[in-house]
């Protein structure tokens, strides 16, 4: 897969980020000043698409998601200096469905649950009936 530093991406403000005037697939990367990976991200056809990450020391992850189309979709993560766990969520389409958050000794301090009455759920429920064809083939090929 092709690898550019984040810096020769191009976003014009389309919606779609580009290389050389092409709509990007590959993997965005960029350095520490001290040269350790600080951030890396998966496209697919100029948009984010699979996994997006950021460290806050060498080998020290800070966060990370996985990306469709630009939004989250799947699980995202979030870690306290400390490396506990801070927060993790289930999203799809960008819309949280849940997540728990715990403080810097690991102790829950949040749950939250999207409710079927609320209008993301309503919108989640949409895009799944749009896209039914496409989640189910991708679950195909990940089982193949």
């Amino acid at each position: 897969m092709t690898r550019v530093p984040e810096d020769s991406i191009d976003y014009p403000g389309d919606g779609y980020y580009y290389v050389d005037g092409k709509l990007f697939t590959g993997v965005g990367f960029s350095n520490h000043k001290d040269g350790w990976l600080e951030t890396e991200t998966e496209y697919r056809d100029g948009t984010e698409w699979g996994m997006k990450r950021r460290w806050y020391a060498p080998n020290k992850l800070l966060e990370e998601a996985q990306m469709r189309a630009g939004a989250v979709h799947g699980r995202e993560r979030i870690w306290h200096r400390n490396g506990k766990l801070e927060e993790e969520s289930e999203c799809e389409f960008g819309v949280t469905l849940r997540r728990k958050s715990w403080d810097e000794d690991g102790d829950l301090v949040e749950v939250y649950e999207v409710k079927e009455t609320d209008p993301d759920f309503k919108y989640v429920q949409e895009l799944r009936d749009i896209y039914k064809g496409e989640i189910e083939e991708e679950k195909r090929k990940g089982k193949e």
